[in-house]
């Protein structure tokens, strides 16, 4: 099957959602037998698509649906350009064009920008240590450098599991519902339903017969993060 037509049918799987007589059951029942026609990993993936509805802020009844709705669709557009990519990428293969850049760190391309980390480093909190916030960014910053794609996803994970105390809440998700105005909410909301969702599938994506790497464009999460840890220094600073 060729890259146009996976994507024609996931893209059918996001149409479907708008439906005006949606069932979420026969919806998932759905997706599971075309994405398992294009991924050999379909089992992790919907095994993601179904968690979405057990997640403590998603009940599945009311308006919830509708975020339950928009959750999904940006799941799956996640897939739409993990085939966009796998295709570039293996295009750069062929062509012997892809060559692993170990350079230092240039300015101005860190992952996260150093006068964060520097000013994470001169807070003074009684209540929170930030120390392993602040290894956390360095390692980033470190392994984005290196192009180590996989442990930049992983550990942005991690920072957004390690930091909702000092918003006053014990899990992400709650921290992306109540903190903020809008605008911050659909900032978190992405970092807590596209970043988690991306380390997820690297995390437990199991051994294939050829895999195709993530790169900057999968991990670009920059902006939401330096967002997070602005509110961090707000709160604390």
């Amino acid at each position: 099957m060729n890259k146009d037509k996976k994507i024609n049918i996931i893209n059918t799987l996001i149409s479907d959602i708008d439906e005006g007589h949606f069932d979420a059951h026969d919806w998932l029942a759905k997706a599971n037998n075309f994405l398992n026609k294009i991924f050999s990993d379909s089992n992790t993936r919907i095994h993601q698509l179904k968690s979405v509805m057990s997640r403590p802020k998603y009940m599945f009844s009311g308006y919830n649906v509708e975020e339950v709705k928009i959750v999904w669709k940006k799941m799956l557009q996640s897939y739409v350009d993990e085939l966009e990519l796998d295709e570039d990428d293996e295009q750069l293969e062929s062509n012997d064009i892809v060559k692993k850049d170990n350079s230092p760190l240039n300015n101005g391309d860190e992952f996260i920008d150093i006068s964060r980390i520097t000013e994470l480093k001169s807070i003074k909190s009684d209540k929170f240590d930030l120390s392993k916030l602040i290894k956390l960014c360095e390692e980033i910053n470190s392994n984005y450098s290196a192009q180590n794609y996989y442990s930049v996803a992983l550990l942005g994970r991690a920072i957004i599991d390690h930091v909702p105390p000092i918003f006053g809440h014990e899990k992400f998700n709650q921290v992306a519902a109540q903190h903020g105005g809008k605008s911050i909410k659909t900032i978190f909301n992405k970092l807590n339903d596209i970043l988690r969702s991306i380390a997820d599938h690297h995390i437990h994506q199991i051994i294939r017969n050829k895999e195709v790497h993530p790169n900057k464009a999968q991990i670009d999460f920059k902006v939401e993060l330096d967002k997070l840890l602005a509110e961090i220094i707000q709160i604390l600073g």
